[in-house]
């Protein structure tokens, strides 16, 4: 019976530690997205997950031009043989979690980073 217990305490534990660092991401968040929005533009710039993992080397250049930094041929070869180095290269070691682990829907996700998704995700 104890273990039961114990058990049951655990699942709920896991659940609202879930919860909260939900909450204080979607916190986190929409104060960025508020501060961002009275900042420079140029002072930010989005890099999608599926850019970083396709095209490395060119996101990286997108990055350096971006913020007006030098991409030196030096720089790019070095870059290169990292790339060429990295047993994770291409891949993901990131476990990813159902929303519905995290006690979200797929819908309240959606809702929670619309700001987000519309001035930064929508292609103009």
């Amino acid at each position: 019976m104890l273990r039961e217990m114990c058990n049951r305490l655990m699942a709920v534990r896991k659940e609202v530690c879930l919860s909260l660092v939900t909450f204080f991401f979607f916190f986190s968040l929409s104060t960025l997205l508020s501060k961002m929005q009275h900042k420079n533009p140029s002072q930010f710039l989005d890099v999608h997950f599926d850019e970083i993992t396709k095209d490395p080397i060119g996101t990286v250049r997108k990055i350096y031009s971006h913020f007006g930094l030098t991409f030196t041929d030096t720089f790019h070869e070095k870059l290169k043989t990292f790339l060429s180095h990295d047993p994770k290269e291409g891949k993901s070691n990131a476990k990813k979690v159902p929303f519905e682990d995290a006690g979200l829907s797929k819908d309240e996700i959606h809702s929670a980073f619309a700001d987000y998704i519309n001035e930064y995700l929508t292609p103009k």
